[in-house]
């Protein structure tokens, strides 16, 4: 076992707040440029749909878990739905959801807290950050801050997005953020139904192009030590209304390693 000395853990135990103080002098530093008014009105168009399960019972007896999350779900929405983006403006996660404690609300649900599935309070919030994300890419707003951990936690039932398209926040050190670099409003619209967490991303106008996600060199592969890690490379195209390829960027590569016994015949794409 590796030994730590007292002085390296008092180190460690002063630098740990650091990375903490820096977003929050972020935030302040450039207050004004951070997405804060919302509008209880849909903007006219919907440029983008998604629905998604809610993610139940992926682990034996946690229906009580179940529960807690979804009303975190509720807590965080509050907080997110109907925000709008100006041009030039800044959404932060973190900054419109704030500290999920037990004092504003927040129950103990199932999430992810030093590389490990554990009882967190404000657990679940992930499935909001990784449904934004996945709406946000099929639209003009650039993808300034994203984080993703180094675990396949959940098998491809009911899945219907490429695996690698998760955005983990944990508060305030990783957060998911989205510049709008275009002269167009956005408005970020969220539902929770008992089954399903709906979203939408709306405009004022209908904009001339579309676009679709999709995963190149997907594998799966058994490493030395038995376990098994996933591969896939996530891509976007973008058209122009009459169906042309106006480009085709990388957007990320994903190496997980596989929290589930894996089938060996994935399906291939999943855009």
């Amino acid at each position: 076992m590796k030994h730590i000395s007292m002085e390296k853990k008092k180190t460690l135990l002063i630098l740990r707040p650091l990375p903490k103080i820096k977003r929050y002098f972020q935030w302040y530093m450039n207050s004004g440029n951070y997405a804060k008014l919302y509008n209880e009105s849909l903007l006219d168009v919907s440029l983008f749909e998604h629905r998604t399960l809610l993610k139940k019972s992926f682990l034996p007896n946690i229906f009580q878990h179940d529960l807690n999350t979804e009303h975190n779900l509720e807590l965080a929405l509050k907080s997110i739905n109907g925000i709008i983006i100006e041009p030039g403006q800044i959404f932060s996660f973190w900054k419109l959801i704030g500290a999920p404690s037990r004092g504003r609300g927040y129950k103990k649900s199932y999430g992810l807290q030093d590389d490990k599935m554990t009882h967190t309070i404000g657990g679940g919030l992930n499935q909001v950050s990784s449904f934004i994300y996945w709406m946000a890419l099929h639209t003009p707003l650039s993808i300034i801050e994203r984080h993703r951990h180094p675990y396949d936690l959940f098998p491809d039932k009911a899945r219907s997005r490429p695996f690698g398209i998760g955005a983990t926040c944990i508060y305030n050190t990783e957060d998911l953020q989205l510049k709008n670099d275009t002269p167009y409003r956005f408005q970020i619209h969220l539902q929770l139904t008992e089954k399903e967490l709906l979203g939408q991303i709306r405009s004022d106008e209908q904009l001339p192009y579309r676009y679709e996600i999709y995963e190149r060199e997907h594998l799966i592969k058994q490493t030395s030590k038995g376990f098994y890690i996933r591969h896939n490379v996530i891509f976007r195209k973008m058209f122009d209304e009459e169906g042309f390829t106006l480009s085709d960027e990388f957007i990320t590569e994903n190496n997980a390693r596989m929290m589930y016994r894996p089938l060996l015949s994935p399906k291939k794409n999943r855009a």
